[in-house]
């Protein structure tokens, strides 16, 4: 489920994502294809409590903007500790550039039941 709200210059995109399985985090890649750098503010939050859940890039803590460089890709770990199901990403994009899309798949290859997540940015 996604929803947009637009602005002249400003967009905020919500995503509320599903827990597979009892992993303790999450990964989700966040691949910028556009030819400028991508500054975006996130917040993960429990999708049913709306309590923040602890999200980090390259191993540091985001506060809440993170700089995706043009055409690079960036892994947000999600600590899922302290969530029920549903995981809510909200992300934010200070200027009007291009859309954003997630997809969310699943496999049990190899008796693991793996998830990849992507959030793409045009």
């Amino acid at each position: 489920m996604a929803s947009t709200n637009h602005s002249s210059n400003y967009s905020t995109t919500r995503f509320v994502l599903s827990r597979r399985g009892t992993d303790s985090s999450l990964t989700i890649m966040i691949n910028n294809r556009s030819a400028n750098d991508r500054s975006l503010n996130l917040r993960v939050e429990d999708a049913d409590t709306k309590e923040p859940l602890i999200a980090y890039t390259n191993g540091t803590p985001i506060d809440q903007t993170v700089l995706i460089p043009a055409g690079s890709a960036e892994a947000l770990q999600i600590h899922l500790n302290e969530t029920t199901s549903r995981i809510a990403l909200e992300v934010s994009n200070p200027s009007s550039g291009g859309g954003m899309s997630v997809r969310q798949s699943n496999s049990s290859r190899g008796g693991q039941n793996n998830q990849q997540i992507q959030l793409t940015l045009k």
